[in-house]
């Protein structure tokens, strides 16, 4: 089976790129072979490093966490303004390892197939549309979608909003919107698909 970088490096799925790099530091003090003298430790510390590679990198890991969604965000004190990637992506999106690890995924696809979801938990099996705006005064939730409203201050703030994240883009050239060719994708969906096995309900498609 192939190493799970996660525990390598010892930190949850979610972890936050800070939270990533000093899980790294910390495994590279204890493991530097210069500092241990022990092959057990050097093998250690390339494996490390490896893990590292993957998990510092945001497009390398998006890429071994099989993660379809892309997803940009920028807020000030009243709104949040979010842009999804692809087209047609969204929750009910395949993820191997969450259908087999998020209990809460299947179980929503089920209540969905059996009609059971209303309201907010039905709208979010519905593709992602490309832009999101919420008021996290009025709707902290994030419940109602504000990017087609014609209302004057709301669509001030998309416009402001929606200039600020292609400015941040522009600046940090930013790949979020670009798939990658198959032959980059097919052999991390082998991986994940060796991890965590395909749903039936994908391989019906």
């Amino acid at each position: 089976m192939p190493r799970d970088y996660y525990i390598i490096l010892g930190v949850s799925r979610n972890a936050e790129l800070n939270k990533i790099k000093r899980a790294y530091r910390k495994a590279i003090k204890r493991f530097h072979p210069d500092l241990t003298r022990s092959g057990e430790d050097t093998e250690k510390f390339m494996e490390i490093k490896e893990a590292y590679d993957t998990l510092g990198n945001e497009e390398k890991r998006r890429k071994y966490d099989e993660t379809l969604v892309r997803q940009r965000s920028v807020r000030d004190q009243r709104y949040r303004y979010i842009r999804n990637f692809p087209p047609g992506a969204g929750f009910a999106t395949l993820n191997r390892y969450k259908e087999k690890c998020f209990l809460v995924k299947p179980l929503m696809r089920r209540l969905h197939e059996e009609g059971k979801l209303t309201g907010p938990s039905l709208e979010l099996m519905k593709p992602f549309p490309e832009e999101l705006l919420y008021d996290l005064v009025l709707d902290p939730y994030e419940v109602r979608n504000l990017a087609e409203s014609s209302h004057p201050e709301h669509r001030e703030a998309l416009l402001r909003l929606r200039a600020a994240l292609d400015t941040w883009m522009t600046e940090t050239g930013d790949l979020g919107g670009l798939l990658e060719p198959p032959e980059i994708v097919v052999p991390f969906e082998k991986e994940m698909h060796d991890w965590f096995g395909t749903p039936d309900w994908y391989q019906a498609k």
